[in-house]
Formats: C-alpha cells, structure tokens, sequence
C-alpha cells in the first residue's frame, strides 16, 4: 500500500493534486476504492469464504490510508483537513505518515491469518 501512494512516477500529478482544492478532495474519496479489490485479496489470501474480516481489513486499511493523506494534505498550523481552499504545502513525509497509519493494524492481520490457518 505504501508503494502504490510513494512511486516516484506520481510526484508531478501530486503536485497537481495539491494546488487544486477539487483535486485533493478527490484524491482523499478515492481511498474508499481501494476497499473491494484490497477485500478480495485479503479473503484469498485468509481463505475466508464468508469475506467479512476481509472487509472490516480492508476497511481499516482505506481508513488509516485516508487519515495518513488527509494529515499529509493538511496546511500547516491548521486544524482542518486539506479540502479548506488554497495552496497546501504536504508535511512530512507521505510513506512515513502511511507506514505510521497502517502499523496499528499489523496485529489484527496477524491474528486474522493465524485463525485461518488453524
């Protein structure tokens, strides 16, 4: 996941994302698609027929994925999400802030594949 959101091939559209408030806004929605085909890996990968941890997974994941975006996005100083209007500057680190959202999560997935394996 941290891959897909640090290739360096997409420095320039995130350029672009960051200086147009439309654009950030959609960028931050599209974290909800990433749910169905990151549940169906999951599911696979659990084999877990009935698919509902794979979703509450995957729903987490787009979750922390979100909320590392909408702080990376977030101007500095302010106590709103990017969305707000105007030139954003991102903060930090976006892999940082994406490794740092995701990590809370490492244990229910642990726990998920430990089950489907007994």
């Amino acid at each position: 996941m941290v891959e897909q959101y640090a290739n360096p091939g997409e420095r320039e559209a995130l350029l672009l994302i960051t200086t147009r408030t439309a654009l950030r806004d959609a960028f931050l929605d599209t974290t909800a698609e990433i749910e169905p085909p990151l549940t169906a890996v999951i599911a696979e990968r659990l084999d877990d027929t009935g698919v509902h941890t794979a979703r509450v997974l995957a729903a987490s994941v787009a979750a922390a994925v979100r909320i590392a975006l909408e702080g990376w996005l977030q101007p500095p100083g302010s106590s709103e999400v990017a969305g707000a209007g105007g030139l954003v500057v991102p903060t930090g680190s976006l892999t940082d802030r994406l490794r740092a959202a995701l990590t809370p999560l490492a244990p229910s997935f642990d726990a998920a594949e430990r089950q489907s394996q007994s």
